[in-house]
């Protein structure tokens, strides 16, 4: 027997339903992307000269622009809260409000991950020699094809693979930065 279970919103799901599901990412059409996720695109177009740094030192620089990034998501999170709760007739406790900014926060984050590991798939189509018109992030095929010139295959399916390690420790509450530190300097500098 197989059941499907379909979801938009699968930070929502309860982690015993998670843990028994074979997950199968289905790529949606692009559509209007936040703020945060067009940020997001800006750090991982950058591409950082090599003779002025080394490697893990540019991905280090890449994984603090990452926690900025993502410190700058939850205080936007609480801020919506705060305004949404000034709006209630009671007053939120600090459960609740926490619980609020907890769930908007994550979901936020979920997109940005997605961002992140479309990204990232895009440089292994490209890696693998596939065409352009199989990108996600079809706009950005010149930066694309740049950063994936000297990526092989196997070692751009370590990256997504890195990136779906990184959603899956972050769905399991570990910090985000101690993900970030462990994850982003496993993708090298571009």
């Amino acid at each position: 027997m197989l059941f499907l279970l379909l979801t938009d919103n699968p930070q929502s799901l309860l982690a015993t339903i998670v843990s028994r599901c074979q997950i199968l990412t289905l790529n949606a059409a692009p559509g209007p992307r936040s703020a945060w996720e067009e940020e997001l695109l800006e750090i991982l177009g950058a591409v950082v000269p090599a003779a002025k740094t080394s490697p893990l030192m540019a991905a280090l620089a890449r994984a603090e622009a990452f926690a900025r990034l993502f410190k700058r998501v939850k205080e936007a999170a609480e801020e919506e809260v705060k305004a949404a709760a000034a709006g209630e007739a009671t007053e939120l406790d600090k459960d609740t409000f926490g619980a609020r900014v907890g769930a908007r926060y994550r979901e936020t984050r979920t997109a940005l991950m997605r961002t992140l590991l479309l990204w990232y798939r895009d440089r292994l189509v490209l890696a693998c020699g596939g065409a352009p018109e199989c990108l996600h992030f079809g706009e950005r095929a010149a930066t694309l094809r740049a950063q994936a010139a000297g990526v092989t295959p196997p070692e751009a399916l370590r990256h997504v693979r890195t990136i779906e390690d990184m959603q899956d420790q972050m769905e399991r509450n570990l910090p985000d930065g101690l993900v970030l530190d462990y994850g982003l300097p496993r993708l090298g500098a571009i």
